[in-house]
């Protein structure tokens, strides 16, 4: 087994702009949101690198099966994805939760949360997904929702575990993580821009990081494995660069940036991940690359890349990454091996059953 970087590759040709126009009322609601997308399309993969090399893996899931997909979450040997431009026609919401096998990239189920569960209590355009200790699965709105519970094992509706912001506005919803407290730390974006953390222990929500020190556009967050702080970034820059900054993880305060605006060329931060090496990824989705920093912040790029890009754009076809994840998968030349050994399981069950 050896660690595999899972990237679900947005790649939307239609516009280089975000997936989804929102436009809020003047109390902060969402207004409308629209899909920035020729809807029924099929633009996204996921694509798979070697996270010490950079060198890709290959396709695991192809384009043609996703329309658009900025969130991933690995659960034991399923791969989650969210399918966010699929299109509900009962309800003209958007987005459904998809499951692939992590070794082959085979479709187990292109309904694992259904278009009709998942925009049922007005979920709308899902923008992140991750699994928590309970094995329950927590889906953030960008077009409106919130952040929401679905079972783990029967895929239904559980309860929205946050609905507002920290101006008590309603709450639209970026990226998820989950840190080593147990706790979902969420990105609140563009009417107030903070960063929220749902305590599953006492089903609370509140603000840890306020509007007046949190990312510019917060997108993404992770807790650091050296100094527990809660690292954060930006999705667009306010014109001073995008640093990747750093927080109390406890209180929320402010700390010197893990990263400073001379960033190694990152243009966006979608995404953070650490590895089990301590390295730190970043999905840049303007740049359409990986950049990987050191655990103390300094650049880590692969070969002979610049500043700290750890996979290049149009490598293995990147463009506009979203969702990363880290997984132990089989190395390249035993997958074969686990598809044969699959298949020779079920027959001999068979035989056993006759």
């Amino acid at each position: 087994m050896s660690e595999s970087l899972f990237v679900s590759n947005v790649n939307n040709t239609y516009s280089a702009g975000p997936v989804v126009n929102i436009t809020l009322n003047p109390d902060g609601s969402i207004a409308s949101a629209m899909p920035n997308f020729e809807v029924g399309e099929h633009y996204s993969s996921i694509l798979t690198f070697n996270p010490d090399s950079g060198i890709p893996s290959g396709d695991l899931v192809p384009q043609g099966t996703l329309t658009l997909s900025s969130g991933i979450a690995i659960n034991g040997t399923d791969l989650l994805v969210n399918d966010q431009g699929y299109y509900n026609s009962s309800n003209g919401l958007y987005g459904r939760v998809m499951d692939f096998d992590i070794y082959t990239g085979q479709l187990k189920d292109s309904s694992f949360i259904s278009g009709d569960v998942l925009t049922s209590h007005g979920l709308n355009f899902p923008e992140d997904i991750k699994v928590g200790s309970d094995g329950n699965v927590y889906v953030s709105g960008l077009g409106g929702g919130g952040v929401q519970e679905f079972s783990g094992i029967t895929h239904q509706y559980i309860k929205t575990v946050a609905s507002l912001n920290s101006n008590s506005q309603e709450l639209i919803a970026a990226g998820l993580n989950f840190g080593p407290d147990g706790n979902l730390y969420i990105s609140s974006v563009l009417n107030d821009n903070s960063i929220l953390k749902y305590d599953p222990s006492k089903g609370s929500t509140s603000v840890l990081v306020q509007p007046a020190v949190a990312p510019y556009v917060p997108s993404g967050t992770v807790i650091s494995p050296k100094t527990n702080t809660l690292l954060g970034s930006s999705f667009l820059s306010n014109g001073n660069g995008i640093p990747v900054q750093q927080y109390n993880s406890v209180t929320g305060a402010p700390l010197s940036d893990f990263v400073g605006n001379q960033n190694g060329g990152m243009q966006s931060a979608s995404r953070l991940i650490f590895g089990s090496n301590n390295d730190l990824y970043i999905s840049d989705y303007a740049g359409s690359q990986i950049m990987r920093f050191t655990e103390t912040g300094a650049f880590a790029p692969s070969g002979s890349n610049p500043g700290a890009v750890f996979v290049g754009s149009g490598v293995q076809g990147l463009s506009n990454p979203g969702g990363i994840a880290i997984a132990n998968v089989p190395e390249s030349s035993n997958i074969l091996g686990v598809i044969v050994l699959t298949i020779i399981g079920a027959f001999f069950k068979m035989k056993v059953k006759k």
